[in-house]
């Protein structure tokens, strides 16, 4: 997964400035295969590279949730003494102490853990969007190498009609075809025409949409190449239910959701109970009776009104969300394949 990670980011600008430069000129023609087309996707698709930072944003959150609390350092000394009117006066009275708060119950187990189910639930969501750009590119690719070799077919047939009006013109002339019959050449020459208007606009419509996927300029025209597809490409469109269900990354998306809220509850259910507040004097002269003082402090909030009721109850409402949707995609799945 990281090399895959690492070679879209030098894809990326490699894309970048062949774009820069297919902007340079004008109108710019690029004669693409599939296998060509999906190498350009991966590197240079914007929402493909944005799920990416969306990865790198998880492995962020897990960098912090392993990160230990810090210390917290108090210094106390006397401002003003009455008794001396002086300010600053350290030999009155003066105070030192560090404290250290403690999470208790497996609230930074669970944290780190939920962290690290986000980081895979993100790689999940990724190849999602991986998956759904190829299906889309595919899509728009070879309705546009449809569109394209209709269109020539559609060129073809007017060269043709043009040139049967044209003798047909010449018959009429010296009286050996009949005027309706001219009149029918010239009227089924504008019904082509017409159709070729409409699958010229197609053309352009599906060269839109693919060069968006690719994060092509709109000067770019594409011309479309046909390509044998690899046989192991050909034998993945058969998966069997079963096979699909264990590499679909929206099915396992779903199902790494309901073991993310599953442990979201965990989390939950610990933060009912508080955290420890240790504190260590070192130090303490003049605000108590024995000098120097030296103490020991525990702090705590005690959860008398709020346990946590709300957010636990969210996180089970989440599993049971959660587990109906995989319910679904399961479905989805099962009914594609």
């Amino acid at each position: 997964m990281k090399r895959f990670i690492v070679l879209l980011m030098v894809w990326h600008v490699a894309a970048s400035s062949t774009a820069q430069n297919i902007s340079t000129d004008s109108t710019v023609t690029v004669n693409l295969s599939f296998q060509q087309a999906k190498m350009m996707l991966l590197k240079a698709n914007i929402t493909l590279l944005s799920s990416y930072y969306d990865v790198a944003a998880a492995d962020a959150e897990l960098m912090q949730a392993k990160l230990w609390n810090n210390p917290n350092f108090v210094w106390n000394q006397d401002l003003y003494s009455i008794e001396q009117n002086r300010y600053f006066n350290l030999a009155n009275q003066k105070l030192l102490q560090v404290e250290y708060t403690f999470k208790i119950a497996g609230k930074y187990t669970n944290t780190v853990k939920l962290a690290k189910m986000g980081v895979e639930l993100s790689k999940l969501q990724m190849q999602d969007v991986l998956r759904s750009l190829l299906y889309d590119a595919g899509e728009h690719f070879f309705a546009l190498q449809a569109a394209q070799q209709k269109q020539e077919l559609y060129e073809s047939t007017l060269q043709r009609y043009e040139q049967l009006i044209q003798s047909a013109e010449e018959r009429l002339r010296v009286g050996a075809m009949a005027s309706n019959e001219v009149l029918r050449l010239k009227s089924e020459q504008i019904a082509v025409k017409t159709e070729s208007t409409q699958n010229k606009n197609e053309v352009l419509e599906e060269m839109s949409q693919l060069r968006m996927l690719l994060n092509l300029r709109e000067n770019v025209r594409i011309v479309t190449t046909n390509e044998e597809p690899p046989t192991s490409e050909v034998s993945a469109l058969y998966l069997l239910i079963d096979e699909a269900l264990k590499g679909r990354p929206d099915y396992l998306l779903s199902v790494k959701q309901v073991d993310y809220q599953h442990r979201n509850l965990k989390l939950e259910r610990s933060n009912v109970y508080p955290d420890l507040d240790f504190g260590y004097q070192p130090h303490d002269r003049g605000s108590n009776w024995v000098r120097p003082y030296q103490g020991l402090e525990l702090e705590f909030n005690v959860p008398l009104f709020n346990r946590n009721q709300g957010n636990i109850q969210l996180a089970k409402t989440k599993i049971t969300q959660a587990e109906l949707q995989t319910t679904l995609n399961e479905n989805k799945v099962r009914n594609e394949v």
